[in-house]
């Protein structure tokens, strides 16, 4: 028998090498968000390359420029969304909870072994 769930979950965030400064010392903001809603996106590693494309356009940022963390996100937060693998973080993410920055090809590369 399973034991209880842990009230964390280790998810990833994708974010513009140049936000790294300001995403370790103030974590991640809502208020800086560029979804239609104040969220945080993150989702599983197998869910980051297939909207890199998304990501380059919303940001204006070429594919290359993007850089990956791991965050621990409470799950009571965490909303699923239709893509499977995605979920929106209601609320600010404190840098105590990111790791990172991680390239993505190191991530793919990482991936790519687990597979």
């Amino acid at each position: 028998m399973p034991g209880p769930k842990s009230a964390y979950r280790t998810l990833y965030h994708v974010s513009p090498r140049g936000n790294a400064d300001s995403i370790l010392v103030h974590g991640l903001l809502t208020r800086c968000s560029r979804s239609a809603q104040p969220v945080i996106w993150v989702g599983t590693l197998h869910s980051i390359k297939p909207h890199l494309k998304a990501l380059s356009t919303r940001h204006s940022v070429p594919e290359g420029q993007f850089v990956v963390y791991t965050v621990e996100v409470r799950r009571s937060r965490l909303r699923r969304t239709k893509w499977r693998g995605l979920w929106q973080h209601w609320g600010d993410i404190c840098p105590c909870r990111i790791t990172g920055p991680f390239e993505l090809t190191d991530c793919f590369e990482e991936l790519a072994h687990h597979e």
